[in-house]
């Protein structure tokens, strides 16, 4: 850009001195771009070393609820008398008491939550690092992007092996059940820890580690290599797709016009009230719903498009009710409540109405604008004098 300037204005360029001098105190684009990538990558390490230490508290509190649950016995057989002996809580062969149960399945519930805040840390960093990629023609980020994809797997693997540990003593034989819409739909479950992350979606239970609820309709959060986190109506939406009323298109980072997409950086696509126009030239701006050269050679009047040496002004009238536009010439005509010629027998009077002054046109061969400018009054005998009981009522107020 540097070069070109120089060759396009040899005049106005500075010195190769001049511009070092200037480089040490600002920053070009590519070193810009050198240290947003630095400290994003610092971020993303820094947040990895955050869920490794969640892992270490994951792992910590499966080992807990293991011990728990290893206390527990099976309940002894009734007696002949058809009555359970009394058994107390936490003997080698008593069965799980309701409060050690509620202690299991919060402790549960705390676990899930950790694992819900480690998800979001991931998709954090996926979003930081797919807008990196877009940025750097997606170079630069791959090592960190797979160091997010193992750490994900080692979550996914803590909660298999804890769902893989459903032989504890104490509970078996006992059914856990979520349901959604009172009994109706109801899933069962052996263990507690097979309830991680369950939740209604609509009337129907999920899971909310492989599943995600978009408008009470139950997808699946993996799609390919994509872990998908937000809906877009009742379908899944990735990070490199765009949402648009409930529709899904294939443009990343992308804007809405309408149910329509298009991409940010395209200069030759303008979205003018809800319309897209495609392959406009650069600059152009919105007339209505369509796109004009900004001021060119044509103007825009009441959302039309005018020829800017036939129509270079727009003349809007002061009726908020009905308010019109008319395009006029400035070289031949003034704005009033509408255009009028320069060499005709109209002129615009300001009367006062509401607090304020509204411009009116009137032929001034026959008709007056006066002292108190209530009214446009007709002359007399050929020439204007204030009305006396407009003059009078307007001395009273």
């Amino acid at each position: 850009e540097r070069k070109k300037f120089k060759e396009l204005h040899p005049d106005k360029a500075k010195s190769d001195d001049e511009e070092e001098e200037y480089a040490k105190y600002f920053e070009d684009a590519a070193a810009r771009e050198l240290r947003l990538i630095y400290e994003t990558q610092n971020a993303i390490h820094r947040v990895m070393q955050q869920m490794e230490a969640k892992l270490n508290q994951i792992q910590q509190s499966q080992n807990v609820h293991t011990s728990i649950l290893q206390q527990g016995g099976v309940a002894p057989a009734a007696s002949s008398g058809g009555q359970q002996p009394p058994v107390q809580a936490g003997a080698p062969g008593a069965g799980f008491q309701q409060h050690e149960k509620n202690e299991v399945i919060q402790g549960v519930r705390d676990l899930t939550a950790s694992v819900r805040d480690m998800k979001n840390y991931v998709n954090e960093i996926f979003t930081r690092t797919y807008n990196l990629e877009q940025k750097l023609g997606g170079t630069g980020a791959d090592p960190n992007k797979q160091a997010l994809e193992n750490i994900q797997n080692d979550i996914r693997q803590v909660r298999a092996a804890q769902i893989a540990q459903g032989n504890a003593p104490g509970i078996s034989g006992e059914i856990l059940k979520a349901c959604c819409n009172g009994n109706e739909n109801c899933a069962e479950y052996k263990q507690p820890e097979e309830m991680f992350g369950v939740a209604c979606c609509g009337l129907n239970p999920m899971n909310e580690f492989d599943q995600i609820c978009c408008e009470n309709v139950t997808r699946s959060r993996r799609q390919g290599s994509t872990y998908i986190d937000r809906c877009c109506g009742n379908q899944t939406l990735s990070f490199d797709q765009t949402c648009c009323q409930g529709i899904v298109h294939n443009i990343p980072n992308g804007e809405c016009c309408g149910s329509q997409a298009f991409s940010r950086s395209n200069p030759n696509i303008l979205c003018c009230n809800g319309v897209l126009n495609l392959n406009v030239p650069k600059g152009s701006l919105c007339c209505g719903n369509q796109p004009y050269d900004g001021g060119i050679r044509e103007s825009c009047c009441g959302g039309i498009i005018q020829q800017k040496e036939q129509f270079d002004g727009c003349c809007s009238s002061f009726d908020e009710d009905e308010k019109q536009f008319f395009p006029y010439n400035t070289k031949l005509s003034l704005c009033c409540d509408r255009p009028i010629e320069k060499t005709g027998n109209f002129k615009c009077c300001y009367l006062r109405r509401n607090g304020t002054f509204s411009p009116q046109s009137y032929d001034y061969t026959t008709s007056c604008c006066t002292y108190p400018y209530i009214n446009i009054t007709a002359k007399t005998n050929g020439t204007c004098v204030p009305t006396p009981t407009l003059l009078s009522a307007n001395i009273r107020q």
